[in-house]
């Protein structure tokens, strides 16, 4: 990910624009915002569910370029759109033409005043749920006959974002039968890097007694042998100063999925609890995200654990490390055998996380971290039995990838 500022890329990009504007040569956009990577891809769909006809769907670059709106494209853009995304939307092209092409459809929609997307957030906050990412991962909906989907859910649910006894399940049972009957689509969008597009329908189907759930999570599930953990408590020098080898606890599930819980603000320049982030290894069809904390803390409850991720609970001085250190040293011994923790003994642990609180503030920020890192993954592995604790982890992975009953049905295209 780039660590740069928005005001430091809006800074590049409109000094190259300047650059290219006084050579005579075309402004590209080699690094659009996920804003215009989203508004580009409503604008391709959208010349999608508009046609029925197979022979004009576009087949190359050059038709994509040639078309009377590619000007719409470029504005989006802020200039000549690059070929890369170009053939990422041309995928994307090919494979929503074949589920959703039909002049039935209303227009394809963005985030704003009036969208679906605005009166179903409006609609996911009214039944408790702050924020919408928590949700759904849909960057862009499709309805038919927006305004009647509009009444049906709100005979159910409620007006004007008051609710009387509703809950989220039942808003997710309507989309579902909604997303089943083609009248209501949402569509998680990644870019396409692979030779064609992939499509995947999420929370679709969900019951508990649905074979084809069960099967779907059996192959999330990987076993403990193959799950590795690290959470490297040794020090390095840096300039002079002492900090800590990585600033993480990373879990790999198998040669796939792995997870890195970690401090949630990441610039280190204030105490924050922990974030809980699944991506995949490689190539995956599971393309993770953030897991919802209190989900966690949830999760965790349901396994008979006690974590709270609250920094506020965990040491912040080198006297209330002190006076606490005993506690941490058995967690410690609890999960050097099966830890990667790259030191040897309880004196390194000791000296480790002493050096470090009598240290920055950076470097007391990241020790409180650690030792939030340590009870969580000291409280995992005291799951048992095996299968038990292996179920732990495909329903982290789930959560980060919104799947499940708790969130809403949607379309993933990769």
């Amino acid at each position: 990910m780039d660590n740069k500022s928005l005001s430091q890329r809006m800074s590049e990009a409109y000094e190259k624009n300047i650059e290219s504007i006084k050579s005579g040569r075309p402004v590209i956009n080699d690094n659009p915002t996920a804003t215009q990577q989203e508004k580009g891809t409503v604008w391709i769909f959208n010349k999608v569910v508009r046609n029925q006809n197979p022979s004009k769907k576009f087949l190359s670059i050059d038709d994509i370029k040639n078309d009377s709106d590619y000007p719409e494209l470029k504005k989006i853009f802020g200039g000549e759109v690059p070929n890369s995304w170009l053939e990422s939307y041309l995928k994307q092209q090919e494979k929503i033409f074949k589920l959703y092409s039909s002049p039935e459809w209303d227009f394809f929609e963005y985030n704003g005043s009036g969208t679906f997307r605005d009166f179903i957030e409006d609609k996911v906050k009214s039944l408790g749920i702050s924020k919408y990412a928590d949700w759904s991962p849909a960057d862009i909906w499709l309805v038919k006959d927006k305004e009647k989907v509009k009444d049906e859910i709100e005979t159910h649910i409620g007006k004007n974002s008051i609710t009387s006894g509703q809950t989220i399940t039942q808003l997710n049972d309507i989309l579902r039968q909604m997303f089943k009957e083609k009248r209501v689509v949402g569509i998680s969008l990644k870019k396409i890097s692979g030779k064609y597009a992939i499509y995947e329908e999420v929370n679709v189907r969900v019951l508990n007694t649905d074979r084809l759930l069960k099967r779907a999570k059996k192959n999330y599930t990987v076993k403990k042998r193959d799950i590795k953990i690290k959470l490297d408590l040794s020090l390095k020098n840096n300039r002079n100063e002492i900090e800590m080898q990585t600033q993480d606890l990373t879990v790999k599930l198998g040669s796939k999925y792995k997870f890195q819980i970690k401090h949630l603000g990441g610039s280190y320049d204030r105490f924050d609890n922990l974030k809980f982030e699944g991506t995949p290894i490689g190539t995956s069809a599971a393309r993770g995200g953030k897991s919802q904390t209190d989900k966690v803390v949830k999760l965790m409850s349901s396994n008979g654990l006690t974590f709270k991720n609250n920094h506020n609970d965990y040491p912040k001085t080198t006297e209330s490390f002190a006076k606490d250190y005993k506690k941490y040293l058995i967690m410690f011994n609890k999960i050097k055998t099966s830890v990667d923790v790259s030191i040897k003994n309880e004196n390194e642990f000791v000296n480790s996380f002493l050096e470090m609180f009598k240290s920055s503030k950076k470097n007391v920020i990241i020790a409180n971290s650690k030792l939030m890192q340590l009870d969580f993954i000291s409280q995992v592995l005291s799951i048992s039995p095996k299968n038990k604790y292996e179920e732990f982890w495909t329903d982290m992975f789930w959560l980060s990838i919104r799947k499940g009953n708790d969130f809403g049905p949607y379309g993933k295209l990769y």
